[in-house]
């Protein structure tokens, strides 16, 4: 439905979630389907993995898009400018504050918020729930990356936990990988979702990315690669890309 409204309206400006995105040129891809690029399009609500960037890319168009990052309690905290790699942060409505494991005086980490105009409800140093890596150009913080907001952190039997980027780090560098989900079964059971480029789900790829995950995530856990079709989104819509079935508080009962 989407694809054919698309077509009947050929719009010179599209907005979409990454989700909506993805299952459209997923769709236009797989089916062979012919359509004009917009003149420009806007990505938003979610974050956008290399994956699904590389995907909605190759269908719509690299040169004619733009990313916004905001949430519905905030409203817009940054945008891009087509042709930038990077956004640029609403600092005259926004105060962002980084905390990487305690540290604030930080390029990268837990996004914290302080708005300055919403007065009903004050939301002050409010966690959005992302990690952000930025960099300082002539005295602006700009965002260079965004991960989370709907993803889950692993959490292992001894208690301690895994934050989502550390699956995105490995899934970003396997061009083979189109679309991707991290499903955590239990403490000891990591579940891998993958999305192939034609001819491309091989045991050589797992292989890769099993041992990558040992190496750089936990080694003392079994990681199982299933290459599937398609990845169906959450009820919301959206499409979460780091799931976790295990409960914190469990853990930390088996620790004791």
């Amino acid at each position: 439905m989407m694809v054919d409204a698309y077509e009947r309206i050929a719009p010179d400006f599209l907005y979409a979630n990454k989700s909506q995105l993805v299952q459209m040129a997923m769709f236009i891809r797989n089916r062979g389907v012919a359509i004009r690029h917009p003149r420009m399009y806007a990505c938003g609500a979610e974050t956008l993995d290399l994956p699904s960037r590389k995907i909605i890319q190759d269908v719509f168009g690299a040169a004619n898009m733009f990313e916004t990052y905001g949430s519905v309690e905030l409203g817009i905290l940054a945008f891009q400018v087509l042709g930038q790699n990077f956004m640029h942060f609403c600092h005259d409505t926004n105060v962002l504050e980084l905390e990487n494991h305690g540290r604030w005086d930080t390029n990268e980490g837990a996004c914290v918020i302080t708005d300055l105009h919403t007065f009903g409800l004050p939301l002050i140093r409010y966690r959005l729930g992302d990690w952000l890596t930025t960099e300082v150009r002539d005295g602006l913080r700009l965002v260079t990356a965004v991960r989370g907001r709907l993803d889950d952190w692993l959490t292992w039997k001894d208690g301690t936990r895994t934050p989502f980027h550390a699956f995105y780090e490995v899934m970003e560098r396997r061009s083979e990988v189109m679309q991707f989900r991290i499903v955590q079964e239990t403490y000891d059971l990591v579940r891998i979702l993958v999305i192939a480029e034609k001819g491309k789900s091989t045991q050589e790829l797992a292989d890769l990315l099993v041992r990558d995950f040992a190496r750089e995530v936990r080694p003392d856990v079994t990681y199982v690669i299933e290459y599937v079709d398609q990845i169906e989104p959450d009820p919301s819509g959206k499409l979460r890309m780091v799931i976790s079935h295990v409960a914190v508080g469990a853990a930390l009962q088996l620790q004791s």
